[in-house]
């Protein structure tokens, strides 16, 4: 054998995995926050209304799927601004929750 081969047990290959996968799911956590605050301030900021394809990205749905549950009832009633369907931050807030 090499004397730069080094030797792990398990133990020691699993501590270190343990480790990594702090650290990566530290990361992750860091830019779901990052990626959800962007989202929100990008798609509906504050008093602003949401149109159809602004609801179904905020679910993480398709726009078949957003009129799946719309037909269904599962999305409240839109506010008519002229002849579109508006829906507030709030209410599609509440459907999340």
């Amino acid at each position: 054998m090499s004397d730069s081969l080094v030797l792990l047990n398990a133990a020691d290959i699993d501590a270190r995995h343990a480790a990594l996968l702090a650290k990566v799911r530290t990361h992750l956590q860091g830019l779901e926050a990052r990626l959800s605050k962007r989202i929100d301030s990008e798609i509906a900021p504050k008093g602003a209304l949401m149109s159809a394809r602004d609801v179904a990205t905020r679910l993480g749905d398709s726009m078949r799927q957003f009129r799946r549950m719309r037909d269904a009832g599962d999305i409240p009633q839109p506010v008519m601004v002229g002849s579109r369907p508006k829906w507030r931050p709030e209410e599609i807030e509440a459907v999340l929750n």
